[in-house]
């Protein structure tokens, strides 16, 4: 077993959609807040919050779904954006819609990380 999972936490399910950390930062940006405002009203730190926008890091589905509630924008709409970005960049929307109805009906607990990696 990997010291990532260990023994007492279960293995960590992801699915890459590509995005992700553009479009916290294109909304939390249009709600006029700062990294340290944002990460803050989320319980979390400016570091973190900025390497989820830069893609560095994966993104906990509830974490996402915090920051759509702390901006005021339901879930269903933050996967709307992730569609409208991969429509902006050209990327095959058949695979990408999938992969983000995918997350959508997953059932919370077994909601997987969100990635950015293209």
């Amino acid at each position: 077993m990997s010291a990532a999972t260990g023994p007492d936490r279960p293995p960590q399910h992801e699915l890459t959609i590509v995005g992700v950390g553009e479009v916290i930062r294109l909304l939390r940006t249009r709600a006029g807040w700062t990294v340290d405002r944002l990460a803050e009203a989320v319980q979390s730190d400016g570091t973190t919050l900025s390497n989820y926008e830069a893609d560095t890091t994966r993104v906990p589905y509830q974490l996402l779904k915090r920051i759509g509630q702390v901006l005021g924008i339901a879930t269903d709409e933050l996967f709307d954006e992730l569609v409208a970005f991969a429509r902006s960049r050209g990327i095959p929307l058949p695979t990408y819609t999938r992969a983000v109805e995918s997350a959508r009906l997953a059932s919370p607990e077994s909601r997987p990380a969100l990635t950015d990696a293209a």
